[in-house]
């Protein structure tokens, strides 16, 4: 058996997805990225470690507080 995969006679015909453009890929990779470091509590607290915000006792550094 072998299966066809021209579209049906009538049936409009397909479109592929637009390109994205830079902006949308940007957006796309800062989503991502967020997904990852905010799916645990663990990788939360050590990007905010790496970045600064917090010390490795979970305090916030003195250039965040109020």
């Amino acid at each position: 058996m072998t299966t066809s995969t021209a579209p049906k006679e009538g049936a409009p015909p397909s479109r592929a997805a637009p390109a994205m453009n830079k902006a949308d890929q940007v957006l796309a990779a800062m989503q991502a990225f967020m997904d990852e470091v905010t799916s645990s509590k663990e990788k939360a607290r050590a990007f905010l470690i790496e970045v600064g915000y917090l010390d490795e006792q979970g305090n916030v550094t003195e250039p965040y507080r109020q």
